[in-house]
C-alpha cells in the first residue's frame, strides 16, 4: 500500500470521543493514508477501542507508551510514521470527508509544503457558537512563509496544517510542556517555501474538560510557547514595530493571566500557587518592556501613571494588577 499522508495522533483517556476521531478519517475520499495512533498512558478504555479499530484496518497502527505528555508522544508517532506528508490529529476532533483529498490536493496545484484547510470551532453543546476559523479571519492566497508566521503569531491564521513529515521533525524536540506544539508549528511554517489554503474542514471539537478550558498549573505553560516564539520572531525580523506590537501582546497574556490566577487562586494547592505565581513572575522579567507602556491605559494623566506601574518592575505589575482587578 502506498502511504502518502500519515495522520498521527496521541490519546489520552479520549474514550469518550475517539471513535468519532477515527471513524472520520476512515470515511475520507483519499484513501492514501496511515493512521499512528500513540496511547499516552491511558487509564480509561482508549488503549481497548485503539485496538478494536486496528484490527478493522490494516492503516492502524497503534503504539502504547507509559504517559509523557502530548507533544512526546506525537514525536513518538511521527518517528515511527512513512507518509512524506504529516498531519496531526487530536483525539477529541475529526475531519471532514474531503479534507485529506483536498489538502493533498492543494499542496500539489500550488507547490506548497504547509496546507491549512478550514478549522471549524465545534461547541457540540452550543452549536450557535460554532464557527469557520477561515470565514471570520479570511484565507491569504500567495502568502510567503515569513508573512504566514507573523499572521499566525497574532493568531490570524491558525496552524493546524498538513506538512512535509521531514520538516516537522527537523523543528520538533521532546519537550513536556503544554503548548509547546504551536511553538513548533511556528517554526515550521517559518521554514517552509510556502504556504497555501484548502478546502476540507477540521472540525476542532471545543471540549470543557480540555487543557485549553481547565484552569490548572499546565495552563500557564502558555507563557512559555509565547517566549520561544518571541525568541523566534527576533532571530528573524528586525522589524522594530512588528517586535514591539508582539510584546504588547505578551504584555497582555501575563497581565491576563496573572487575573486569571488571582480569580481561580483558591482552587489550587499552596504548592502548585507558588509555582504558578514563580512562572508568571518570570514571564513577566523575561519580557524586554521597552515601549509597551501605551498598550493597557493609553489616555488621560491616571492611564498613563496605570501603564508605568505596570511596566516597572514585577512587585508593582503584581500590586498594580491586584488593586486594579479587586472587586
Amino acid at each position: 500500500m502506498t502511504i502518502k499522508i500519515s495522520v498521527v495522533m496521541a490519546a489520552y483517556n479520549a474514550a469518550d470521543f475517539i471513535s468519532e476521531t477515527i471513524d472520520s478519517i476512515i470515511n475520507q475520499k483519499f484513501t492514501e493514508w496511515e493512521l499512528i495512533c500513540v496511547n499516552d498512558g491511558s487509564t480509561d478504555k482508549s488503549l481497548e477501542i485503539l485496538e478494536y479499530y486496528a484490527s478493522l484496518d490494516k492503516r492502524i497502527t497503534v503504539f502504547n507508551i507509559p504517559n509523557s505528555g502530548a507533544l512526546n508522544a506525537r514525536n513518538f508517532g511521527v518517528e515511527k510514521s512513512k507518509g512524506e506528508w504529516l498531519y496531526i490529529m487530536d483525539a477529541d476532533d475529526k475531519m471532514s470527508t474531503d479534507m485529506l483529498e483536498e489538502m493533498h490536493s492543494t499542496a500539489l496545484s500550488e507547490n506548497a509544503d504547509f496546507i491549512l484547510p478550514d478549522q471549524i470551532h465545534w461547541f457540540p453543546h452550543n452549536e450557535i457558537e460554532t464557527f469557520s476559523f477561515n470565514e471570520k479571519f479570511g484565507t491569504f492566497p500567495n502568502i510567503s512563509s515569513r508573512d504566514a508566521f507573523l499572521k499566525y503569531l497574532k493568531w490570524e491564521i491558525h496552524g493546524r496544517g498538513m506538512m512535509k513529515t521531514n520538516q516537522y521533525r527537523e523543528h520538533s524536540f521532546n519537550y513536556d510542556r503544554f503548548f509547546i506544539d504551536e511553538f513548533i508549528n511556528r517554526k515550521v511554517v517559518l521554514n517552509c517555501k510556502k504556504v497555501a489554503f484548502s478546502k476540507g474542514e477540521y472540525i476542532y471539537r471545543q471540549n470543557d474538560e480540555s487543557l485549553i478550558y481547565k484552569v490548572s498549573k499546565r495552563r500557564f505553560d502558555v507563557l512559555e510557547r509565547s517566549r520561544m516564539s518571541e525568541d523566534l520572531l527576533v532571530q528573524n525580523f528586525d522589524d522594530a514595530k512588528v517586535i514591539a506590537d508582539f510584546r504588547n501582546e505578551r504584555l497582555q497574556e501575563i497581565y491576563g493571566l496573572l487575573i486569571l490566577f488571582l480569580k481561580q487562586k483558591k482552587q489550587f494547592a499552596t504548592q502548585d500557587s507558588i509555582a504558578i505565581l514563580k512562572i508568571i513572575e518570570d514571564a513577566y522579567k523575561k519580557l524586554d518592556k521597552r515601549g509597551v507602556r501605551e498598550m493597557f491605559f493609553n489616555s488621560g494623566i491616571i492611564g498613563k501613571l496605570k501603564s508605568i506601574l505596570l511596566c516597572s518592575n514585577w512587585i508593582l505589575f503584581k500590586y498594580t494588577t491586584i488593586i486594579l482587578n479587586k472587586k
